[in-house]
């Protein structure tokens, strides 16, 4: 099926109603799609510009009837007209761009400046289904239908002994609020929450048995009394996630005795949010830390700040969040321009911050629910909300306002790089720091780890700035790459003068001078190594970085980036520049056997990477754990928060907990499909239950002998179809045995459980 896109831009300017069509066309150029934006009802005036955004993509873009499209800087284009400009009342553009077949990719965010106002342009983006429902099916059929218990948790229990007798649990629980090195308070919250406390309830006892490991807790349930022991807060605060799961997944009065003993396999089980590039909220952020301590996840890497904004209040620097916290429609060098979602009604996702106090309540509660946060200062690139902050605070400028230096960022940005010869960026860093030492301690929470970027440093970089040539030479620095060390090696001084350990992304370490390894190590914590795209050659990276010292926290893309589609669907959120992620693929992730845990290519064909020929893992004790990450170019809400990480983060949580599945190949789809029925059994209608958006998996679609078949992930699902090509609803026909095809050429489905339901499936005939 031919895709096509029609963008409609409705916008009253006076008497007119600009309407924006954007299409494909039948034209290609080097192996581009060609588009067209078709502007009709233009004003005929010159003075007025349009505004949209766009995912970085490859756009070259043609001169047409007066008028110009240019790129302003990463994600955002205008169109506008220039002095041979008359309208016709229908204008057309044509750009050549690599195909587009999702709602996520296309261009959205428009807006029209015009006498000196700024008015958004409301969007419709109509594409064509790509037909999925035939691929489903074939991985559905996989899928087991497998029963679970109440004591089916995620991560799931290392060693549980049931008992035949079961006690009354009518009367609720008891406990103190002192017990449990700290987490009474947390336990005693959730007994509330869930109907179970009371002050004359079965006693929690914290202080009944011993364990020796790490981490490790052990419980016994008597009828009279519930026995918890643990070696440290760790171990503590697992316990009560483990006991809460247990007593919510199961309804009734009664609960089987049992004793259990548990213990993670990574002292690293963390998940990154990104709310620079859109903002999460202070009270939704305290729900998904709340969500997070469930699946007992100790680390939360807290990327606060990026090009798109900065979102901590540094009292030191107010500049920060009052330029960096804020898009304005305005192209000029003191604002931040719109980013992905290019609204500017004052509304916006990619608008605002947290106050040092709601940074501090941030803290409390996370370490309430037994984790500590790891914020991210992204250096020297990545940096352009703190950059343009900065140019208008002036004495604390961190770019050469000389530079003519030419590159490209990642997110299309030509700006973005801190100068790390300037004493400016190193007197910046120090501020933050300070400031973010304070936050921490009126939190009463201890500030151990950094984390300072260190990725995607475009090429080209520093190449043109007179301030930086002279300093190289100044200094001996020969090559950028050094120039890349000596900001690596000033900001670990600088952590390890404040007591810290410095982390960041697998670039940080990969791009030093070898013989500063050591030196580094002493202040290091860990990289996030995400780069393990088999095709792309880098997958060896994180063994490689573990052998050289280094701790590892494995981040990898092919596994554990949420913000990446479950699926190609046309209406699904996410990006797919690496493929798709799904449950499945974070299922599979495997710390010390990491080659195999690319099961599919980005193309998404099966494959087998068996790591042969690859550098092995010699120093497992340098891998420190896994973890999830939301990068959020395409979240638009809460809601694509919660939908993009649940249920798929739970595969890598799983997998920091449990990281030796005793499982082959050929048991792989028997294991995945437990844990999936988990998931749904019992962790699906709670998030229900309080809203949160969660993915439901698509169902699959097959014709065979003119029979219609369909199939779930999970056998539980409702199946709901229709064959005149209409979207199903909850109305539709239940799927419930074969059913014959007659007249229509489009059946399409979705899969219904409880009270949420999954995109559309589609097949042709």
């Amino acid at each position: 099926m031919r895709n096509k896109i029609l963008l409609i831009l409705a916008f009253v300017v006076s008497s007119c109603a600009p309407v924006v069509v954007w299409e494909e066309v039948q034209s290609e150029k080097d192996g581009f799609r060609a588009y067209a934006f078709d502007l009709k009802g233009m004003p005929t005036g010159q003075d007025w510009v349009l505004y949209f955004t766009q995912m970085p993509n490859t756009f070259d873009f043609s001169s047409a009837d007066g008028l110009e499209t240019v790129q302003v800087q990463g994600p955002l284009y205008k169109i506008y007209p220039t002095e041979s400009y008359k309208s016709s009342g229908h204008v057309r553009v044509i750009c050549h761009c690599a195909e587009i077949r999702r709602l996520a990719l296309a261009p959205q965010g428009a807006y029209i400046r015009r006498g000196g106002r700024a008015r958004q342009v409301e969007m419709e983006v109509r594409l064509g289904y790509c037909d999925d429902g035939g691929g489903l099916y074939e991985a559905n059929s996989r899928y087991e239908d497998v029963e679970v218990s109440r004591f089916d948790v995620i991560p799931q229990i290392k060693q549980l002994t049931l008992s035949d007798a079961a006690a009354d649990i009518s009367s609720g629980f008891s406990v103190g609020t002192e017990a449990g090195f700290g987490c009474g308070s947390w336990l005693k919250d959730e007994l509330e929450r869930i109907g179970l406390y009371s002050e004359d309830g079965i006693r929690i006892d914290f202080a009944g048995m011993s364990v020796d490991r790490q981490g490790a807790y052990a419980m016994a349930f008597h009828e009279d009394c519930l026995e918890i022991a643990c070696s440290d807060r760790e171990g503590a605060f697992s316990s009560v996630a483990t006991l809460i799961s247990i007593l919510e997944n199961g309804p009734g009065d009664s609960l089987s005795l049992f004793e259990v003993y548990d213990y993670p396999d990574m002292e690293h089980r963390g998940a990154m949010v990104d709310v620079a590039r859109n903002f999460t909220g202070k009270k939704d952020l305290l729900l998904l830390l709340d969500e997070l301590s469930r699946f007992k996840v100790n680390r939360l890497h807290f990327h606060f700040c990026d090009d798109e904004g900065w979102r901590i209040e540094i009292a030191e620097l107010p500049e920060l969040t009052e330029v960096g916290a804020f898009h304005l429609p305005d192209d000029e060098p003191l604002a931040l321009l719109p980013s992905y979602n290019g609204i500017v009604d004052g509304e916006s996702s990619s608008d605002g911050f947290y106050t040092e106090e709601d940074f501090v309540e941030i803290l409390r509660h996370a370490a309430d629910r037994g984790i500590s946060i790891i914020p991210e200062i992204e250096s020297p690139g990545h940096a352009r909300a703190a950059i343009v902050s900065m140019r208008k605070r002036g004495d604390l400028r961190l770019d050469d306002p000389d530079d003519r230096s030419v590159y490209y960022s990642a997110q299309a940005y030509t700006d973005n790089v801190m100068n790390v010869a300037s004493e400016n960026t190193y007197r910046f860093m120090e501020v933050v720091i300070s400031a973010l030492e304070r936050m921490y301690d009126k939190a009463g929470v201890p500030f151990v780890n950094l984390h300072i970027g260190g990725d995607e440093v475009p090429a080209g970089a520093w190449e043109g700035s007179p301030a930086v040539a002279a300093f190289m030479e100044s200094e001996g620095i020969g090559t950028i790459r050094d120039l890349k060390t000596y900001f690596v090696m000033r900001m670990a001084k600088i952590c390890k003068d404040h007591g810290l350990k410095m982390s960041g992304w697998q670039e940080m370490p990969l791009h030093i001078n070898r013989d500063l390894d050591a030196e580094l190590q002493e202040v290091f914590g860990f990289a996030n190594c995400w780069n393990t795209v088999p095709e792309w050659g880098d997958d060896e990276i994180p063994y490689h970085l573990a052998n050289l010292g280094y701790g590892v926290v494995l981040s990898n893309v092919c596994n554990a980036y949420c913000d990446l589609a479950y699926t190609l669907n046309r209406d699904e959120p996410g990006l797919n520049w690496a493929g798709t992620v799904n449950l499945e693929k974070a299922f599979a992730l495997r710390p010390y056997d990491s080659y195999r845990s690319a099961r599919y290519t980005v193309g998404g064909a099966r494959t087998e990477n068996t790591g042969e020929g690859k550098e092995p893992l010699l120093r497992p004790e340098m891998i420190k754990g896994v973890q999830t990450q939301l990068f959020a170019e395409t979240v638009r809400s809460f809601d694509d928060v919660t939908y993009m990480m649940f249920p798929k983060s739970l595969g890598v949580f799983e997998r920091g907990w449990n990281s030796y599945p005793a499982f082959g190949e050929e048991e792989f789809y028997h294991h995945f499909s437990k844990f999936s029925s988990i998931i749904y059994g019992n962790y699906m209608p709670r998030w229900q239950s309080f809203g949160f958006a969660c993915h439901i998996g698509q169902p699959g679609l097959k014709i065979e002998d003119g029979l219609l078949y369909a199939n779930s992930q999970y056998p539980s699902v409702v199946i709901r179809y229709t064959l005149d090509g209409s979207e199903p609803s909850d109305k539709s026909p239940i799927w419930t045995e074969p059913v014959p095809i007659k007249g229509g050429k489009v059946i399409k489905a979705k899969s219904y459980y409880l009270a949420r339901a999954s995109l559309t499936s589609q097949i042709s005939l």
